[in-house]
């Protein structure tokens, strides 16, 4: 931070609370907006996605996002499909579906479903529709749980990491919540399910709780619904491109 005081002369902020972080600590900085609001939105209705994906409209669907990187589907996949599997023995109407991000080993997350006996839609490019249309969401933390926030819909957030990667990590950062959706919010308005604590049975009973319709569901739906509010308006490319000029031009 005394760096970036020393050499920056205006700091762009896509995350609320980092402007009052930075304003502090003696930075000159605004906040633009997030630019995932201008990019989160369904690309296609609800009947033409499970058209698409050979889901069933009629019947609830549960989303899981397990993240990209490679560690991340090994370590964090296994637990979204032992608690998927969970939910079928409760509920054999559900149905689930994992988004697929740019560059995933498909051949890999598909043995990793079929050793687990369930179906499994995979669903490719942006995961907007499959948040959009999903009852619940299971999600590894990192942006897309921010994604799924402003699309509005319940989630649970979980990771997990190498275990001296984690030890240093909480040792280094802290911070009560690690979604990035609670860190907006300032309070955890999802559950959190880390390291150790992201068992399935932990996230079998509580996906139980937030899928069906009950105060629980109602009061995570009613606070995500602020996220938006939060963020603010879409148009932080044109905002963050406005204060550059407006930079440059009183530097002259």
């Amino acid at each position: 931070v005394r760096k970036i005081r020393k050499f920056v002369d205006k700091m762009l902020c896509i995350l609320p609370f980092e402007e009052e972080f930075y304003r502090g600590r003696g930075v000159g900085v605004r906040y633009v907006g997030n630019p995932l609001m201008d990019a989160v939105k369904a690309g296609q209705s609800r009947e033409q996605f499970c058209k698409n994906n050979g889901i069933d409209q009629k019947r609830h669907l549960v989303g899981l996002l397990p993240g990209s990187r490679k560690q991340e589907i090994e370590l964090i996949l296994p637990v979204m499909l032992q608690t998927a599997r969970m939910l079928k023995e409760k509920d054999p109407a559900l149905q689930f579906a994992l988004g697929l991000a740019p560059g995933m080993d498909r051949e890999r997350i598909e043995d990793m479903i079929t050793a687990a006996g369930l179906e499994v839609a995979l669903v490719e490019g942006p995961a907007y529709d499959l948040m959009a249309y999903s009852r619940l969401l299971l999600v590894a933390s990192g942006t897309a749980t921010l994604e799924g926030g402003i699309s509005g819909t319940p989630m649970i957030v979980l990771y997990k990491t190498a275990a001296l990667t984690y030890f240093i990590g909480r040792r280094l950062i802290k911070v009560p919540n690690i979604g990035l959706v609670n860190l907006v919010a300032g309070k955890r308005i999802v559950p959190e399910f880390l390291q150790n604590e992201a068992r399935p049975g932990a996230i079998f009973l509580m996906s139980q709780v937030l899928l069906a319709e009950g105060r629980p569901r109602q009061v995570v739906t009613a606070e995500l619904a602020k996220i938006k509010n939060i963020l603010g308006e879409p148009g932080a490319a044109k905002r963050a491109a406005g204060e550059i000029l407006e930079t440059l031009h009183n530097k002259q």
